[in-house]
């Protein structure tokens, strides 16, 4: 009798319609299914939500810039805000990006890309024929080229003192950037 007093009692706490639990023909107790699916979701919920974290904290970081060669769009010393860069995402014109350049890392503005012509004279430089960049302090080089997919032609905003595309074509094939070569996007400077 006092079996069947636990059992209708139990049977009584419901939850959503559903026993809490049951008591079987062999005398076990047993748990609903309906329950194991609930314990599922919140598994899968936190396996997401720990990933998520992870991500953010590995694609966003804070980097100091140590150099005049953006000023005065970033200056000396100051603390940038950038997100790590997939092949997948774009660059737009305008972007700042931080790009590896042999065993150190450049922060600059992203002048062209991909389909876009260029040409670097001594004292000028144009993009698509017009007239970006004029400097007092001239190069013995030049060069015409037209970007391919992938390629991105990068400037530092103080011209007369910025080591970019436009000369280092002795580090770089061109002076041109690959996505490889591009680290991050700034997203706050």
């Amino acid at each position: 009798m006092a079996r069947e007093f636990m059992k209708t009692e139990l049977m009584e706490r419901e939850i959503l319609g559903r026993p809490l639990v049951e008591y079987d023909k062999i005398k076990k107790w047993t748990v609903k299914p309906f329950y194991f699916h609930i314990l599922a979701v919140a598994m899968v919920v936190a396996l997401i939500v720990v990933n998520l974290l992870t991500y953010l904290n590995n694609t966003y970081f804070v980097v100091q810039v140590i150099g005049v060669s953006m000023m005065p769009t970033i200056e000396d010393n100051a603390i940038v805000v950038a997100r790590e860069y997939f092949s997948f995402e774009s660059i737009e014109v305008g972007d700042v990006v931080i790009a590896k350049l042999g065993n150190r890392n450049i922060i600059k503005t992203v002048a062209a890309v991909e389909g876009d012509s260029i040409v670097v004279l001594p004292t000028e430089v144009y993009i698509n024929g017009e007239l970006v960049q004029s400097t007092d302090f001239p190069t013995n080089y030049a060069q015409e080229l037209v970007l391919l997919e992938n390629e991105f032609f990068l400037f530092g905003d103080n011209i007369n003192d910025s080591g970019d595309s436009r000369n280092l074509h002795y580090e770089l094939d061109r002076g041109i950037f690959t996505d490889e070569l591009i680290m991050a996007k700034v997203i706050f400077y």
